[in-house]
């Protein structure tokens, strides 16, 4: 994994973190383990953006065991420092990761938004674009980490990497923002997998190119509806908890459409091509009982419906 990060650094000028990239509202600050044992979280609003802060984002699934996290009545602690032994074994091995690499700061959704508070909330799922655009390096859990212990490669079986949509982390339609926003992703299941701008590699050299998606090409203007098609169509076939969220989760993909184009987008759907846009329809190999109304309006838009689309 250094060796792909070193590589990166040196040879992709594609990886290139932004000239003028931001700090998220709070970071996991992990230098802290060593020094007084505990992990802390802090907010950045005193800290430079020209303070030269690098930092590690963690893309991962939460799973149904309740877990430690940042809310209103935990807020005090995490800013003291906690000990590491409370929090699940996924974030206890991003932590020694980021240290391993030499570098002292993680952003975690569940310990760096207030959980409780739903403005906190909605302030950041709005930063998401910056929040992963921004960061050194993602890191997945591809395995989903769906039971207390399992630590961050997962439990899964080895074969499932020959088909890497098919991973529990990759079914959560949060998710598809991290995997495209994200310039270098490290991998994390039965073997390492490195995907960059510029690279895909793993340990094993076992997976063929063409079954590995590298991510969506944001740069090429001419191709960018055709890219947010299949971006929507991937996204509206995994999964949300909480239905509303259908245009929030994909918002940070949306923003960065926009900064690049112009284009305004109305409800998931881009203005300059609306009559085209208005056309897409059920998936073929969507479940139709599992459709459902999620609340969102218009009804003309795709986000007003769960399940897969495509046009």
């Amino acid at each position: 994994a250094k060796e792909w990060i070193a590589e990166c650094k040196k040879f992709h000028p594609k990886c290139a973190k932004p000239k003028y990239s931001s700090l998220p509202t709070r970071l996991v600050d992990v230098l802290s383990l060593s020094k007084a044992g505990k992990v802390k979280v802090v907010e950045t609003q005193k800290i430079s953006i020209d303070s030269g802060i690098q930092y590690v984002a963690l893309s991962y699934c939460w799973g149904l065991t309740p877990t430690f996290k940042l809310e209103k009545s935990t807020r005090q602690a995490l800013l003291s420092g906690v000990a590491m032994e409370i929090l699940p074994r996924t974030l206890q091995d991003a932590i020694k990761f980021t240290r391993n690499i030499n570098l002292d700061w993680l952003w975690v959704d569940s310990l760096c938004i207030i959980q409780d508070s739903q403005e906190d909330w909605n302030h950041e799922a709005l930063t998401m674009r910056q929040v992963y655009q921004d960061s050194f390096l993602t890191v997945a859990a591809l395995g989903g980490a769906s039971k207390q212990g399992e630590n961050i490669c997962g439990g899964q079986d080895s074969t499932i990497g020959l088909a890497l949509d098919a991973w529990p982390l990759h079914q959560r339609g949060w998710v598809m923002q991290e995997r495209v926003l994200a310039s270098r992703t490290l991998n994390f299941g039965p073997y390492l997998i490195w995907q960059c701008q510029e690279k895909l590699a793993d340990e094993y050299n076992i997976i063929a190119r063409s079954l590995y998606k590298m991510g969506f090409e944001l740069n090429k203007h001419e191709a960018i509806l055709g890219t947010w098609t299949e971006i929507a169509y991937d996204y509206t076939s995994g999964t949300l908890t909480v239905a509303t969220d259908r245009l929030l989760a994909i918002s940070g993909i949306i923003s960065a459409i926009h900064r690049r184009t112009g284009w305004t987008n109305l409800a998931g759907l881009w203005k300059p091509f609306l009559w085209k846009q208005v056309l897409w329809e059920k998936a073929f190999d969507a479940v139709p009982e599992s459709r459902e109304h999620t609340g969102l309006q218009p009804s003309w838009s795709w986000t007003a419906i769960t399940g897969g689309v495509m046009w």
